[in-house]
C-alpha cells in the first residue's frame, strides 16, 4: 500500500464568465481535459465529486496522482467540481466530500488535520502556487472540523 500523509482537496475551477455561472464538470470531461490539454495518461485525481454529490473514481490511489507539484507520491487528490471561488460546495458535495475524507483518513490512520486544500499545500512541502484553489469560498478549517467530527463519532 502507497504511503500517504495527506488529502488534498480541489476544485474543477469552471465557471461561465458570460452567463456569470458555475459550472459542474463530469468527471470524463475532466479526464478528457487532463488527456488531450495536460498530454497525461489520465485524470489527474483520485476521486471526483460532481455537482450532485455523486463520487466517481479517478486515478487508483495506489497510483501516483497528478494534482500537486512536489506532493503527488505522499497524497490523495479530490477534486469537487464547481468553482471554489464563486460559490462553496453544496450541500450534497460537502457531504460527500466529508463522508470519503473520513473514509480515507480511517483507511490511512490519518487524523483530520491532514486534509488541506491546494492552496495550503505549499505550506506542508509541496511547490509554491497562485492558485486559491479549492476556492475562496471553502473553508478548509470547516471541513477539518467535520471530518474530525466523523472520525471521532465512528461513522466513517
Amino acid at each position: 500500500m502507497r504511503l500517504i500523509d495527506w488529502i488534498v482537496v480541489h476544485t474543477a475551477g469552471a465557471y461561465d464568465f458570460k452567463s456569470k455561472r458555475v459550472v459542474y464538470q463530469s468527471t470524463e470531461s475532466i479526464r478528457e481535459y487532463h488527456k488531450k490539454h495536460n498530454g497525461w495518461h489520465d485524470i489527474g485525481y483520485h476521486w471526483v465529486i460532481e455537482g450532485d454529490g455523486s463520487l466517481h473514481r479517478g486515478r487508483d490511489e495506489e497510483v501516483i496522482g497528478a494534482h500537486v507539484g512536489g506532493f503527488n507520491d505522499h497524497s490523495i487528490g479530490i477534486c469537487v467540481t464547481g468553482h471554489g471561488d464563486f460559490e462553496p460546495f453544496n450541500p450534497p458535495q460537502l457531504a460527500e466530500l466529508i463522508r470519503v475524507c473520513a473514509n480515507i483518513c480511517e483507511a490511512r490512520h490519518l487524523s483530520g488535520i491532514k486534509v488541506i486544500g491546494h492552496r495550503e499545500a505549499p505550506a506542508h512541502g509541496a511547490a509554491p502556487t497562485h492558485k486559491t484553489c479549492p476556492g475562496l469560498l471553502v473553508d478548509m478549517n470547516e471541513i477539518r472540523r467535520l471530518v474530525a467530527d466523523r472520525l471521532e463519532q465512528g461513522v466513517a
